[in-house]
């Protein structure tokens, strides 16, 4: 019987090509592997400055997150009352005087701080017209009288005389004999002024007369029958 070849030879050709047909897998496999690991790692981050995500209980805000203090905000978390202004009486401060004395008759004196006002005389005349916007008519002409009865000299040019009727203004006119007040009175002297107002419709009716005389001070008042 004749021999075969020997078989030494083949079997290092299929344990060759066996061994290449592992490595080859082994390379693969870990191809596929680093694949798979690189679709899920997460993406590389842009070059630039990082946001600084607000901390949560336990840390400080950075000031930037940090919220407005609520300036009203009572330690409780309710929100306080506003301040109230301070009252001025109870601040001690001076109360307001009034802008007029109670009214007086015309036949008596009014006296307000540092000045005596009386009527020395009312009179019923026929106003004449002088002015543009004035009207000729029925007036009453009062001769005003102040008395310095403070220690400093009072500025007469200063003092200012209206009068009305039930709240209407009475026109001011100058002729017959109108004379306002002027220069410097001194403590204990009087000085006269006479002012004209026209009535309306000629009768004898209520009026109220104005004279302030110092500034900041009550005005004197006189209501009544003038004329």
């Amino acid at each position: 019987m004749t021999s075969g070849p020997p078989r030494t030879g083949r079997r290092r050709v299929v344990v060759a090509g066996a061994l290449g047909a592992g490595v080859l897998a082994a390379v693969v496999s870990g191809l596929l592997n680093a694949a798979a690991d690189g679709a899920g790692a997460a993406p590389a981050r842009a070059s630039g400055p990082t946001a600084v995500a607000p901390t949560t209980a336990g840390g400080d805000a950075p000031d930037g997150a940090r919220a407005p203090a609520d300036a009203a905000a009572s330690p409780g978390g309710e929100t306080a009352d506003p301040v109230a202004p301070p009252d001025a009486a109870a601040a001690g401060a001076p109360p307001v005087a009034p802008l007029e004395l109670p009214a007086v008759g015309p036949r008596e004196a009014a006296r307000t701080a540092g000045a005596a006002v009386r009527l020395a005389a009312v009179e019923r005349v026929d106003g004449v017209a002088t002015s543009p916007g004035e009207i000729a008519g029925p007036a009453v002409r009062c001769t005003v009288e102040v008395t310095n009865e403070g220690d400093t000299p009072v500025d007469l040019a200063l003092v200012a005389v209206n009068a009305s009727t039930a709240g209407v203004p009475l026109v001011a006119l100058v002729e017959p004999g109108g004379r306002p007040l002027a220069g410097s009175l001194a403590p204990g002297a009087s000085g006269t002024g006479v002012f004209l107002f026209r009535l309306a419709d000629g009768a004898a009716a209520d009026v109220t007369l104005v004279v302030d005389v110092l500034p900041g001070e009550p005005a004197a008042v006189f209501a009544g029958v003038l004329g």
